[in-house]
């Protein structure tokens, strides 16, 4: 008979013990019961709590989309019933009209699984299905926004689950770490998938096994904080990878600041292109909320507080998104679901909003467009600064880069996504020395276009 490791033992739980059960106990044998009580919520900052789910879930996989002026959190999956089952429900939350409502099931019951976006669609895979003796599955599925209809994809290489999955560009996305489909083996595997081949193949792996951590991206980089080293272990490392611009599978790794505090199961979002903020989670292997938040200063490798979240919660549901206008972005996270002290399953949602001055990037006009444009920069020649302006006939990701004589790349000024309409980014080019150089505007491969620039010193 396999042994299963310790953490996979059959832990009883009343929820008036002491004993906090492992978060993997709970995943994999799923005996542990939950009060699904719900705190009363309370508003912190700019959170702001918001109509609850239909039905407490968490350990759900989560995406936020931008589509046709309404901001949507999906959530796949999860388990609403705290013995451990996989649910087929998906949800999706309106933050316009703070209303959630169904959308289509999914082919098959997942939890603990991940998801991804690349433009209007949304990718979900691995986890669970059910309860053991089940193993992790290879499913692997995409949702159309614009027709709200599931596709098989191709299987994962191998079961896996606890692991994380982010877009990167337009048609690629990594699948980082996790746990093997036995539940034995932690892993520092990094899959790549194309999405336009839909074929895989294997990205330089993590320097160090790890599953259920924060996964964000900023630029061409990939920032992991926290979550499991092994089945009874947290970290508090953060590991820093660079995508290679033309090798997309190969990842240079470096190691950034500790995260403040060792922990699981929380979330991240870019705050600007210098910070990436990370919030909540579990401070030990079992159900142990926090409410804790810290941002990253990329340039400066530190971790400062910031605001805490409104209440403490874990394998909670989460999501973010930027508006731009003229001269702000707006900046939407929204949080629902999970786990609260106790430990009880919460229906709760919040939203925070926050604008922040974008440095350099404006939209200038948001009306209907037909087709992409980069214009020529203005002044030019310059000294120091020059405005680039270019448009985008919808909503995609977008990068504005410049280039010295001998091809090398030398700023980038935008990569996100960004919604259709008219921008100009103003380049400060004080420090870089006079001569030619380039600025290339790339949407995927639908578009791509390069111009010439003089700075004059």
């Amino acid at each position: 008979m396999k042994i299963i490791f310790l953490l996979f033992i059959c832990i009883s739980f009343s929820i008036y013990s002491q004993q906090i059960p492992t978060t993997l106990s709970e995943v994999y044998k799923g005996e542990v019961k939950f009060d699904f009580s719900q705190s009363t919520g309370r508003s912190v900052g700019e959170w702001t709590e918001k109509q609850s789910m239909p039905y407490p879930r968490y350990y759900g996989a989560s995406i936020m989309h931008f589509r046709n002026d309404t901001m949507w959190l999906y959530i796949f999956g999860g388990d609403t019933t705290s013995n451990g089952d996989a649910t087929a429900s998906c949800l999706r939350y309106n933050v316009n009209t703070d209303t959630w409502e169904f959308i289509d099931s999914l082919p098959t019951p997942m939890r603990v699984n991940s998801a991804a976006k690349l433009g209007d669609k949304l990718y979900t895979m691995g986890g669970f299905d059910g309860l053991p003796p089940d193993t992790a599955i290879k499913k692997f599925y995409e949702y159309d926004t614009s027709i709200n209809s599931w596709t098989e994809m191709p299987d994962l290489p191998e079961g896996i689950f606890l692991h994380k999955s982010i877009g990167y560009q337009d048609s690629l996305i990594y699948i980082l770490g996790g746990v093997k489909s036995d539940s034995t083996i932690f892993l520092n595997r990094v899959i790549l998938f194309n999405a336009n081949t839909r074929e895989f193949r294997e990205a330089t792996p993590l320097p160090e096994q790890r599953a259920n951590f924060a996964l964000e991206i900023v630029n061409n980089s990939i920032f992991i904080t926290g979550g499991y080293y092994d089945s009874d272990s947290l970290s508090d490392k953060t590991i820093i990878g660079t995508i290679d611009l033309i090798d997309h599978a190969h990842i240079s790794y470096s190691s950034g600041a500790d995260y403040p505090i060792q922990v699981h199961s929380h979330f991240g979002y870019p705050q600007r292109n210098e910070e990436i903020n990370f919030f909540g989670g579990s401070r030990t292997t079992g159900f142990n909320p926090v409410s804790d938040s810290y941002t990253f200063k990329i340039l400066e490798n530190v971790y400062d507080t910031v605001s805490n979240l409104p209440y403490s919660t874990t394998a909670f549901h989460s999501g973010y998104s930027y508006i731009n206008s003229v001269s702000d972005s707006v900046l939407t996270v929204v949080i629902a679901g999970g786990v609260t002290p106790g430990p009880s399953i919460t229906g709760q949602t919040w939203v925070y909003r926050d604008t922040i001055s974008i440095t350099g990037l404006n939209e200038i006009e948001n009306n209907i467009l037909s087709d992409f444009d980069l214009k020529q920069n203005y002044p030019n020649p310059f000294n120091p600064s020059t405005t680039i302006q270019f448009a985008i006939p919808k909503e995609s990701f977008a990068k504005l880069e410049i280039f010295n004589t001998l091809g090398e790349k030398v700023s980038t000024l935008v990569s996100e996504t960004l919604s259709k309409g008219t921008y100009e980014y103003k380049w400060n080019a004080e420090g870089f020395p006079g001569g030619i150089y380039f600025y290339r505007l790339s949407v995927g491969q639908a578009f791509i276009q390069t111009k010439k620039l003089l700075l004059m010193k």
